[in-house]
């Protein structure tokens, strides 16, 4: 069969798809989000694993009122589970100065009693960064600004 035969006239590519919208992909997101975050239990994914996992959602995470500023490591001294919620201590820019901050609901869910447990033993020793992410095609703006702030914890 020759090939201008296959050719389809209507569109300018011979396999050209449709670009999802946006509840489409939102939905896949989500979808993406459930999935991995189960295999993420399964196989006993890393903390910081699990943080990267909700910062590169399409969706952000509300930080709530978060005094840290970006770039600066905040190592976590204590950490406490109250119900849904979890609490990290860490200290300000003063190292007198003690700031207990609740994690966004999609962090604390992911934080085991088990990691809860080792950080506060000392067995793992973590620092809390507030990062900027950059809006694009895998990032939805919120309030119309180019970036969105996201958790990031790094091994100390």
């Amino acid at each position: 069969m020759p090939i201008n035969l296959l050719w389809n006239k209507s569109c300018l590519f011979p396999f050209q798809m449709s670009v999802p919208t946006l509840p489409e992909r939102l939905r896949a997101d989500t979808r993406q989000f459930i999935r991995l975050s189960a295999k993420a239990f399964r196989e006993k994914w890393e903390l910081e694993e699990k943080f990267r996992l909700v910062a590169n959602r399409l969706t952000l995470e509300p930080l709530g009122c978060c005094l840290l500023r970006h770039d600066v490591e905040y190592p976590i001294l204590q950490i406490a589970r109250c119900q849904d919620d979890v609490f990290v201590n860490v200290p300000l820019e003063l190292r007198d100065v003690m700031f207990t901050y609740r994690q966004p609901t999609a962090y604390s869910e992911l934080v085991s009693i088990d990691e809860i447990f080792q950080m506060n033993f000392n067995r793992k020793r973590y620092a809390l960064v507030k990062v900027v992410h950059e809006c694009d095609w895998y990032r939805l703006n919120f309030d119309h600004k180019p970036h969105t702030w996201d958790l990031e914890l790094r091994r100390l």
